[in-house]
């Protein structure tokens, strides 16, 4: 019986140095490429073992320069997980939506850590929900979108 979860990989503020490379890592690994409306954000889907997807995570943090939100799936349940350099690596649980879970000990937890504090707290829950990755991501999504916008006008003029 396989071990395979369904992967949807995307990487943000790829240059064009970093882009081949990971292009060969992705494909190395048998990950096809879907369409892309921006150059500096690719995204790939396919199928791995649970070992080749921790090997994945790790040549990609071993880049160092290369950000990216990896979502590994089985039936109805599955994971997320989030690298930047700057935030470095983080996961959480997600539902078949992709909806991250919180589960009543999390919660618990965080209380606990927070102290009775709510900014505490709330950044911590901000944390727990991927929050500064998707914040960071979406600055380069709308740098790069900005960056296509300025690249069409030039080249119809």
């Amino acid at each position: 019986m396989s071990d395979k979860s369904n992967i949807l990989l995307t990487a943000y503020g790829l240059s064009d140095e970093r882009a081949g490379l990971v292009q060969a890592v992705m494909h190395a690994r048998g990950l096809a490429p879907a369409q892309s409306d921006v150059a500096s954000i690719n995204t790939w889907l396919g199928s791995l073992e649970t070992s080749e997807v921790d090997a994945l995570v790790n040549a990609l943090i071993k880049l160092q320069t290369v950000s990216f939100d990896l979502e590994v799936s089985k039936a109805a349940e599955g994971q997320r997980m989030v690298y930047s350099p700057n935030l470095g690596l983080r996961s959480a649980a997600i539902d078949a939506f992709g909806n991250i879970n919180l589960t009543e000990h999390h919660i618990r937890a965080l209380m606990a850590e927070a102290n009775q504090n709510m900014l505490t707290f709330a950044r911590l829950v901000d944390q727990s929900l991927l929050a500064p990755w998707d914040a960071e991501f979406e600055v380069i999504r709308e740098r790069a979108m900005s960056q296509a916008v300025v690249s069409a006008r030039s080249s119809v003029a």
